[in-house]
């Protein structure tokens, strides 16, 4: 079981990623933006964030930044489906600022769950 921050300004998608990461053992918070979400990190730690790139408020580069800083860091996995450009382009920019994995919007709930359990795998760990 690992606590992870859900952050998501599509609150149906999020509720749905949210309702199968609950499914798969893990304790969820969400947010609805990227404000939300840096409010929440100094609230308590996580072993994972899973954040959207395109928000309202601060955005997910902002939300990469402030997960730069916190130690120890979360495991971090960066969602887009892109906006006045391809989402490729934004996920790429999400693994320079720091994302260790990134997914492009739509993906099926299972492939994140999948890409947990590798990341939060003890084995997974930075040493």
């Amino acid at each position: 079981m690992a606590a992870i921050l859900l952050v998501d300004d599509h609150r149906p998608l999020r509720e749905l990623l949210a309702e199968a990461m609950v499914g798969a053992g893990h304790v969820v918070t969400q947010a609805g933006d990227g404000n939300e979400a840096i409010r929440r990190l100094g609230e308590r730690p996580f072993d994972a964030v899973v954040c959207d790139m395109l928000m309202p408020e601060a955005d997910g580069a902002e939300v990469l930044a402030v997960l730069r800083r916190q130690q120890p860091r979360p495991r971090l996995v960066v969602i887009s489906g892109g906006g006045s450009i391809p989402p490729e382009n934004y996920l790429r920019m999400a693994r320079v600022l720091g994302a260790e994995e990134v997914l492009q919007k739509p993906f099926p709930p299972s492939r994140l769950i999948d890409l947990l359990a590798r990341l939060l795998a003890p084995s997974a760990r930075p040493q």
